[in-house]
């Protein structure tokens, strides 16, 4: 595409111009321990002197400080009012918008949110997620996709999380070596990488002795991070790359060293580097001692096959005699140095895009695309949204609203879709009709599926049902006691049956069987958890929204 039509998609699918960009809003980062910002105070005063609207959520934990982001400028408003800003505003992050209290006021993400969403594997909170922006029609831009034209991430925390797992692995190894039972807990009082090294040299020199370290793709981002801690302290290190890990695991020789950290990013599923009859077989007496988990993907973990993160309060799970670090947030430990690094990578493109300079606009498209594609219905909608484009394109005056609700009627009688599905359609139709339409074409067409009011083509207290099955889920699937009740191998179908509850609300043909298979295949990888309290009374509520014999 060229760079006009790259400006138009980004600009139908997402919802008003971004040329130019009026607002943009930071907002507190609900996450455990998590302390990063994506843009400094410095940027924020960047963007507001070239006449741009800066908002940024107070917040107590941020790495800066609200005055230093007032200093420069930017307007500071109470944590947690993200949901009331203008429709037209990016809202920016770094981790999910999911950690809060999800009420009916901010279930339904209605703006363009650029954050690390960790929804295109395949995670457990994936459908769940993509529905919330149906709901409210809004875009993600997802700053793990935004690549430029060869496909290299733009702007990364890899160098950070490299550093800070190998940080947090020495510190848990001298813990062990002082004969520090677990718990280990991480210091977040500490803002800077220095103060850390300062901190481990001392310790070290107390203990009389170094480790030996082990670094699994050590050429990457990642891994070049933990090689520099490494070398700052002094630690003996073996380096891995393709040639050594490239004939696939599992690798006995890894536990000939007091330290690992797994620095490799796995495109997909492949032997396991160890596994748990490597440490707990008999007569298994590993030097390894500390696993610093730095890629941390628990969707095809090779350490072990791990699937539940850890965090800073208690950063390790313990396999064996040996101790796995699986931090999701890894970079928050040293949020100093990983939040300038970080932000002086993304803000060139984040200018491009307020500026609307076709460059980096190519950038953003891309990751909006790869949202696009992660929809449940996608490749239908394109398919009519080229058509109907093509028709409109021919034949403009026979795109009026009343043939567009006819069209549109007979579309949704032949593929019956759920409420929650059709606001995706629209917008997939918006993106499939611009790939034939010039940009101001699509504008028109936009207006006229805007005046055709495709609400009133929805069931409404349907909608409200899947408002209330959402609500329901999130309240469930986003805390402690979903991950104390619901297993990692059970996850897939939990949200199988979460599916089948909507297909009830929906009166989908065959919906009660598979509600009765997918509710009993969910409670059988349960074990005894299945008696829970918290799992009945979310059983309940699911069952009041999606009633159905279970018998």
């Amino acid at each position: 595409m060229d760079n006009d039509a790259d400006a138009a998609r980004l600009t139908t699918v997402s919802g008003p111009s971004v040329t130019p960009m009026s607002h943009l809003w930071l907002r507190h980062e609900y996450k455990l321990d998590e302390r990063r910002a994506p843009i400094t105070p410095a940027q924020v005063g960047a963007l507001v002197a070239a006449g741009h609207e800066v908002t940024v959520e107070s917040s107590p934990t941020r790495v800066f400080p609200d005055r230093a982001y007032r200093e420069h400028h930017a307007a500071i408003v109470p944590t947690g009012t993200w949901p009331d800003a203008p429709g037209g505003a990016f809202i920016l992050g770094i981790k999910e918008v999911l950690q809060e209290k999800i009420t009916a006021g901010n279930l339904a993400l209605r703006h363009r949110h650029i954050y690390f969403a960790h929804v295109f594997k395949g995670q457990s909170h994936a459908s769940a997620t993509m529905r919330r922006f149906a709901l409210g029609r809004g875009t993600l831009l997802d700053l793990e996709y935004l690549v430029d034209d060869e496909g290299k991430r733009v702007a990364t925390f890899s160098y950070s999380a490299g550093f800070a797992g190998a940080i947090a692995a020495v510190q848990i190894w001298a813990d062990k070596q002082a004969g520090t039972p677990p718990p280990y807990v991480l210091p977040r009082h500490r803002l800077s990488r220095q103060e850390f090294i300062n901190d481990l040299r001392e310790r070290l020199a107390r203990l009389g002795r170094l480790p030996t370290a082990l670094v699994i793709g050590a050429g990457g981002r990642s891994g070049r991070g933990a090689v520099a801690l490494f070398d700052a302290l002094g630690i003996e290190m073996t380096r891995w790359g393709r040639t050594e890990t490239g004939a696939g695991g599992p690798f006995p020789a890894i536990l000939d060293y007091d330290i690992m950290c797994n620095c490799v990013f796995l495109a997909q599923p492949g032997p396991p580097f160890l596994t748990r009859e490597m440490v707990e077989g008999p007569g298994a007496r590993p030097r390894l001692s500390v696993v610093a988990d730095v890629s941390n993907d628990l969707s095809y973990n090779p350490v072990f096959g791990l699937s539940t993160p850890t965090k800073f309060g208690d950063a390790a799970v313990r396999v064996g005699g040996v101790d796995v670090i699986e931090i999701e947030n890894l970079p928050a430990l040293t949020p100093l140095d990983s939040s300038a690094e970080f932000a002086e990578q993304l803000f060139p493109y984040l200018f491009g895009l307020i500026e609307g300079g076709p460059a980096r606009l190519r950038t953003w498209e891309r990751a909006l695309l790869t949202y696009l594609q992660h929809h449940d219905i996608p490749d239908l909608a394109l398919e009519c949204g080229r058509e109907l484009g093509e028709r409109f394109q021919a034949q403009p005056e026979a795109c009026g609203v009343d043939d567009l609700r006819t069209y549109f009627a007979a579309l949704f009688a032949k593929n019956p879709l759920t409420p929650t599905d059709r606001l995706f359609f629209i917008d997939h139709l918006l993106a499939g009709a611009a790939e034939a339409l010039p940009a101001a074409a699509v504008e028109t067409l936009s207006a006229l599926v805007a005046k055709s009011d495709l609400d009133g083509l929805y069931d409404s207290p349907r909608m409200g049902a899947h408002h209330a099955l959402l609500e329901v889920v999130y309240d469930f699937s986003r805390g402690q006691k979903f991950q104390a009740v619901v297993a990692a191998g059970a996850r897939d179908d939990f949200y199988d049956f979460c599916d089948a509850s909507a297909a009830i609300i929906d009166g989908c043909p065959d919906a009660a069987e598979k509600f009765r298979r997918t509710r009993q295949s969910f409670l059988g990888q349960l074990g005894p958890q299945a008696g829970n309290p918290a799992l009945a009374t979310f059983l309940s509520a699911i069952e009041t929204l999606a009633p159905c014999p279970v018998s």
